[in-house]
C-alpha cells in the first residue's frame, strides 16, 4: 500500500499526465540523473544514491519500465539496488505501474 501511496503523491505533484509519461523528466524532477550503461546481460538496472544506470540498446518499453521501477525504489527504500529482470516480483510490478500509468486515485 505504500507503493500506491507514493504513486498517488506523483500525480498530486506533477497533474494529469499524458501517456506515454516521460518517466525520465518525472525522475529528473525527483532528483535523480539517468544513465545509460553498459550493463551486462541479464542486468538491466543499478540505482545509486541519484543516478539510475540502464542497461543500453533496451526497448524503449523496457527503459521506461526500468526507469519507473528505480524511482519507485528511490522514493521508497532510498538505497541502492541491482535489478536482474528473473527476480521481477508482482508487487514491484504493480507499483511501478501505477507510477507510470495515470490512473486516478481516491
Amino acid at each position: 500500500m505504500i507503493a500506491i501511496k507514493e504513486a498517488a503523491q506523483l500525480h498530486k505533484r506533477y497533474g494529469q499526465l499524458d501517456y506515454p509519461i516521460d518517466i525520465e523528466d518525472v525522475a529528473k524532477k525527483e532528483g535523480l540523473k539517468v544513465i545509460d550503461w553498459p550493463l551486462l546481460s541479464p542486468v538491466n538496472e543499478v540505482k545509486r544514491g541519484n543516478w539510475i544506470g540502464i542497461r543500453e540498446g533496451l526497448s524503449s518499453e523496457w527503459r521506461r519500465w526500468d526507469i519507473a521501477h528505480a524511482l519507485g525504489h528511490h522514493l521508497l527504500h532510498h538505497g541502492n539496488q541491482l535489478l536482474v529482470p528473473s527476480s521481477h516480483q508482482a508487487e514491484t510490478r504493480a507499483g511501478s505501474r501505477r507510477i507510470r500509468y495515470p490512473f486516478p486515485y481516491a
